[in-house]
């Protein structure tokens, strides 16, 4: 299976892949040598009945129904596991935290300042589909000694791609 990411708590049964609905379990993270921060862009881009594209971005989404923000945020981590498995810089080991939204944490600095591509197929299933753009991009005051004082909740699934464990955090939660 791997080493687990330094956790003030252990997971057990890690399973292969995110799943169903998340059952958030609060666990202190604990790394000695700093995060990493990258903003993360996905718009989906749609036909409407006048036959226009029409552009979301689902990883900026203020919807305040809780169901309907859930599903944007679906929306966010299908594009982001497509991304897992597009570019090698997402692989090659290390420890992930994504928020389903616009910002992602980690454990190595990735070689590439800005990744970005456009998905055509399988990340929706809806029939007025066009297309999901990816971008990835280096935040300028990147590196963070350590998350905050606060407990970060983690869905204690973890999607494993080759050496690398993708972890969601299942609640925003502020990080200095």
């Amino acid at each position: 299976m791997g080493v687990l990411p330094p956790m003030a708590e252990s997971i057990s049964n890690v399973p292969k892949k995110f799943g169903g609905v998340p059952k958030s379990k609060t666990l202190a993270l604990c790394s000695t040598d700093g995060y990493y921060q990258y903003s993360i862009s996905i718009k989906f881009t749609f036909r409407n009945s006048e036959n226009k594209e029409v552009t979301i971005d689902f990883s900026n989404s203020k919807m305040m129904d809780p169901i309907l923000l859930e599903q944007d945020k679906k929306r966010c981590e299908r594009v982001y596991k497509a991304a897992v498995r597009k570019f090698m810089e997402l692989r090659k080991g290390g420890w992930f935290f994504y928020d389903c939204q616009s910002t992602l944490y980690t454990t190595t600095i990735l070689p590439s300042e800005k990744l970005s591509h456009t998905f055509f197929k399988r990340v929706s299933k809806r029939p007025n589909f066009v297309k999901a753009e990816f971008v990835l991009e280096r935040k300028t005051d990147f590196y963070l000694k350590t998350f905050s004082n606060e407990n970060v909740h983690l869905d204690k699934k973890v999607f494993i791609y080759k050496s690398s464990l993708h972890y969601k955090i299942s609640d925003k939660t502020p990080i200095h």
